[in-house]
């Protein structure tokens, strides 16, 4: 891979609280793409990619770049895209990959909870 954009999926956090997402809803790609090839041509990243991205008057900012699998992976995977295999495709066929964009629906939202609760029974 070489700064090319292969795949991706957009994710709007909806509620985030000490550094944590935990409701996220699917967003069309479309207005990113541009923005994306652009980072991809100053930066021949490799592999995976996780951006965050903002709205700052009307313009998509990077604020982020992180090389590895953001923490919201699983929500990806969940709305339909499945970001990993198009990179363990090309390691192990040695073939450069064109683009092919996941065909996710925006508006999917998904939630994660984690919580630590205590059975009655355990401590008596």
């Amino acid at each position: 891979m070489d700064g090319r954009l292969i795949d991706l999926c957009v994710k709007e956090i909806l509620y985030k609280t000490n550094g944590e997402s935990y409701t996220l809803r699917s967003h069309s790609p479309n207005e990113f793409i541009e923005l994306l090839n652009q980072v991809g041509a100053a930066l021949p990243l490799r592999g995976i990619v996780n951006l965050d991205i903002y709205r700052h008057e009307d313009k998509l900012v990077v604020m982020d770049i992180n090389c590895r699998i953001g923490g919201n992976y699983q929500a990806s995977h969940s709305f339909g895209c499945n970001l990993i295999k198009p990179m363990l495709v090309e390691l192990m066929s040695k073939e450069s990959l064109k683009t092919q964009y996941s065909n996710y629906p925006a508006g999917q939202i998904i939630s994660k909870f984690i919580a630590f609760t205590q059975p009655e029974s355990i401590g008596r």
